[in-house]
């Protein structure tokens, strides 16, 4: 089963905007949550299923969208209730696939971690790797396009202020 693109991913108001949370919000932001989750987990099963990386389409599409999504509603910001940034969103898939326990026992036992794990563990870096790159250029493109630089071009590296 694929995951519903982000564009169809139920967006409530509250992820829309800023607010102050309510009981209703806090549901809300949990059902979002569970669902980019999800649906997250379902790209990088699918992956490991058909053993292609992460970092090629339509994977790296999808799980863009589930970042553009994340942080439209404040997800990705390290202070975030949602947890969505990459340590929340890989910490919380390693809880989901067994992965604490798993090397915990592999450390404990200095065996080998079995093969489905190691796989699992491999999604995680790939996918930890890929959203702090997206949050870093996130976070970085007003510097680069609404400060002033309205060329369009990339300010100048190496050549001295004149």
């Amino acid at each position: 089963m694929r995951p519903v693109k982000s564009s169809h991913l139920n967006l409530s108001p509250i992820h829309q905007r800023k607010c102050t949370p309510t009981v209703e919000s806090d549901v809300s932001e949990v059902n979002f949550r569970n669902s980019l989750l999800d649906q997250v987990d379902a790209i990088l099963r699918s992956c490991e299923e058909s053993r292609r990386p992460l970092e090629v389409e339509p994977a790296r599409g999808e799980l863009f969208e589930l970042f553009v999504a994340a942080s439209q509603a404040g997800g990705t910001a390290e202070e975030s209730p949602l947890n969505l940034a990459a340590d929340g969103l890989c910490q919380s898939l390693a809880e989901k696939w067994g992965l604490k326990s798993a090397t915990e026992n592999w450390l404990r036992q200095n065996a080998n971690l079995p093969p489905e794990q190691l796989a699992r563990m491999r999604s995680l870096w790939s996918l930890l790797r890929m959203w702090m790159e997206w949050t870093y250029a996130w976070e970085r493109w007003p510097d680069f396009h609404h400060s002033g630089n309205h060329s369009g071009q990339a300010p100048s590296i190496g050549k001295p202020a004149s």
